[in-house]
């Protein structure tokens, strides 16, 4: 099953990238988790790199990477 959902770089409040997941921050409590292996279009360091150039530095957690 695929899902596909648009967000504005503004709604994302905050990243956190772990070794296999993106979690997008659009709340406090919620965020879009997407799997790093569920990547279909593109690579996992091009959506790093675009996150990095669009989010603060302060914004943009990694950890176990």
């Amino acid at each position: 099953m695929s899902e596909q959902a648009k967000i504005s770089y503004k709604f994302i409040k905050c990243v956190y990238e772990t070794k296999d997941m993106f979690y997008l921050y659009v709340t406090k409590n919620q965020a879009f988790l997407l799997r790093k292996s569920d990547i279909t279009e593109g690579s996992v360091s091009d959506l790093q790199n675009i996150l990095k150039e669009n989010m603060p530095v302060n914004k943009y957690f990694s950890k176990g990477v």
